[in-house]
């Protein structure tokens, strides 16, 4: 066969499948996103986050049972397993839970495996499952697939009976590899203008909000020195903090290190200190545009002010005990208030951002 030339009387035009038009890129301004989208990614890092403290304070809470009934039967191992219980039906907010006297094993279990029980951690996963759901066209099919596998793992173990306590272990260790890679997973998935910055103050909110709660539990009451030093174990391992701390101070674990280290230090990203700065700018990156700005008007006082209490106290001045309420008054209050100023502003930052009247 021979070429075909077909001779024209006019000279040609450029043609291109790559034309302007053809491949315009979308405008993908953050203001341009919609309200139920930022509110998937908003609570996904609420949910994602409850899961992940949830699954670590469950694990640590069995496996001091386990020591208590094997090596440490001893009066401190009780007492401070007694406040590892109540400080897990706090954070989870499972009441009346183990704030009264009940089987340890029965609410273990319901905690693990009663999926219609608010705050249980099979109810905060669904929850996650749903927005992880909505939002899962902006995914890595990595992310999408470690996540299916997730659910795939979780649901064989809800629906079996009759788990010990060490396959009870042995799932939480799996939910919270499974989490935390997907956790990384979606910050490679998101552009900040499709909405990671929503997805970031969710987040930021809920480490606050359950580190504020843990602290609020276990370090505001006077402890004998055995109990507290098991407290104050449990207390930054729950957090992931202990090897960081050991490094940091050079020393064996002391209240005061320990809550100027979980609250006011700077240079820990983890510290409540760096959670709130982080939120701060997040928040201020993000009514920078005008158009959003508008409808924001006054909910910045509240971070602002847990900033403000944050830079104008140090654990010294909160550590002073009330001989007679046997805790430290000024230190608990400063972590309700810090609780009272973070739903405000996470009820506001809702009102404002997630109000859905158009769409």
């Amino acid at each position: 066969s021979k070429d075909l030339w077909i001779v024209s009387d006019r000279a040609d035009d450029d043609i291109t499948l790559k034309s302007a038009d053809f491949f315009e890129k979308n405008d993908i301004a953050i203001s341009n996103l919609t309200t139920k989208r930022a509110e998937n990614l908003f609570w996904l890092g609420r949910y994602l986050q409850r899961g992940i403290v949830s699954a670590r304070m469950i694990r640590l809470n069995i496996k001091h049972k386990i020591g208590i009934n094997r090596l440490e039967n001893t009066d401190a191992s009780k007492i401070a397993q007694d406040t590892f219980d109540k400080a897990l039906t706090h954070l989870t907010m499972t009441y009346p839970g183990f704030l009264e006297k009940q089987s340890w094993s029965k609410e273990i279990n319901s905690i693990l495996k009663n999926s219609s029980k608010v705050g249980s951690l099979p109810f905060t996963f669904s929850m996650l499952s749903g927005v992880s759901m909505n939002i899962k066209n902006q995914l890595t099919s990595e992310a999408t697939k470690i996540f299916g596998r997730l659910e795939r793992e979780w649901q064989g173990y809800v629906s079996k009976k009759n788990v010990t306590l060490t396959e009870h272990i042995e799932m939480l260790d799996k939910y919270l590899i499974y989490t935390m890679a997907y956790k990384e997973l979606l910050k490679e998935s998101i552009f900040k203008e499709q909405g990671l910055v929503f997805y970031e103050i969710g987040s930021s909110i809920e480490v606050a909000m359950l580190l504020i709660s843990k602290m609020r539990s276990m370090l505001v009451f006077r402890y004998e020195k055995g109990v507290l030093n098991e407290v104050l174990k449990f207390m930054m391992d729950s957090y992931e903090a202990y090897n960081v701390y050991k490094i940091y101070y050079k020393s064996n674990l002391d209240l005061e290190f320990v809550v100027d280290f979980l609250v006011f230090e700077k240079n820990y990203p983890k510290s409540l200190f760096s959670i709130i700065s982080n939120l701060v700018s997040l928040v201020e990156s993000l009514i920078d545009d005008k158009e959003i700005k508008k409808d924001f008007d006054g909910s910045m006082e509240y971070i602002s002010k847990l900033e403000d209490n944050l830079n104008s106290t140090d654990a010294k001045k909160l550590l002073v005990y009330d001989e007679e309420m046997f805790m430290m008054n000024e230190f608990d209050k400063f972590l309700e208030d810090a609780t009272s100023l973070l739903i405000e502003f996470s009820n506001e930052f809702t009102k404002n951002f997630f109000s859905h009247y158009y769409e």
